[in-house]
C-alpha cells in the first residue's frame, strides 16, 4: 500500500472514529425515559411464582395503555423497577400506575350490572373434555360474587353477558361476550367459544389484569438519563 493510500485509510478511520464519539455523547445527555421503583410489602409471605405474576399483569396493564415498550424487572426478593422510555415526566408515570384496570360485566354491550372483577376469585383457561383441540374459560366467583352472578343471570336467561376491560380517561375494550344459557347458581361459569389455548390464557389474563396480586410501596420516581 501506497502512502496516499494510507493517508485515505487513516482519515476514514479518524472520520468513523470522531462520529463514534460525537453519537455517544449526544445519546448519554439524552432522556431515555422515566422509572419508578417498588418495594412488595413483606408483611405477606409471597411466593416467587406470585411476584412472577405480579410482574406479568403489570405489564399486560402498560401494554393494554400504550405503552408496549415497558420494562419490568425484579430489582431483588423483594422490589420491582417499571421503566417506561417513551415518557418524560416523572408524574405521568403515578397517573399510569395508578389508574388500576377493572373489568365490568354488562347486558347487551351498555346495561351495567353490579358485576365487576372484584367478584371473581379466579379465571383459568381449561382444555375443553368435550371438544378436542377446544379451549374455555373457568369463572369461579367469590361469595359476594355467586350472590350477584346467580341474581343476574336467573332474570336474564338467552341474554348477552358482555365483559368489558375499563382502564384510562373512560377508556374501555370489549374482551368477550356470552350468552346465559341458564342461570349460574354455585358461583362457578364456563365461557366457550373455540378458543385455542393461547387466545384463552390472553382472554383469563385480561379479565384478572385489575388483579395484581401484591401489595406494593412506591419509593422512587425519577428520569431515565
Amino acid at each position: 500500500m501506497n502512502r496516499k493510500s494510507s493517508k485515505w485509510l487513516y482519515g476514514i478511520v479518524g472520520v468513523l472514529f470522531l462520529s463514534l464519539v460525537l453519537v455517544s455523547c449526544v445519546s448519554s445527555n439524552t432522556i431515555k425515559g422515566v422509572y419508578a421503583e417498588y418495594v412488595i410489602n413483606d408483611a405477606y409471605s409471597y411466593t416467587q411464582e406470585e411476584i412472577d405474576k405480579a410482574l406479568e399483569k403489570i405489564k399486560e396493564y402498560l401494554v393494554l395503555k400504550g405503552y408496549e415498550d415497558a420494562v419490568i424487572i425484579q430489582t431483588n426478593t423483594n422490589g420491582i423497577r417499571v421503566e417506561i422510555p417513551s415518557v418524560d415526566d416523572p408524574t405521568e408515570v403515578l397517573a399510569i400506575m395508578v389508574e388500576p384496570a377493572k373489568l365490568e360485566m354488562r347486558l347487551g354491550y351498555e346495561t351495567p350490572t353490579n358485576l365487576t372483577g372484584d367478584d371473581l376469585d379466579s379465571v383459568t383457561a381449561e382444555e375443553s373434555e368435550e371438544i378436542e383441540g377446544d379451549w374455555l374459560l373457568n369463572l369461579n366467583f367469590t361469595a359476594d360474587g355467586a350472590i350477584k352472578i346467580t341474581d343476574v343471570t336467573s332474570a336474564h336467561v338467552s341474554e348477552q353477558l358482555d365483559f368489558y376491560i375499563v382502564y384510562g380517561n373512560n377508556e374501555e375494550r370489549l374482551l368477550s361476550s356470552a350468552i346465559i344459557n341458564e342461570p349460574i347458581t354455585k358461583g362457578q361459569a364456563y365461557i366457550s367459544g373455540s378458543f385455542n389455548q393461547q387466545q384463552a390464557e390472553e382472554l383469563a389474563n385480561m379479565m384478572t389484569l385489575g388483579k395484581i396480586g401484591v401489595w406494593l410501596e412506591l419509593k422512587i420516581i425519577d428520569k431515565i438519563v
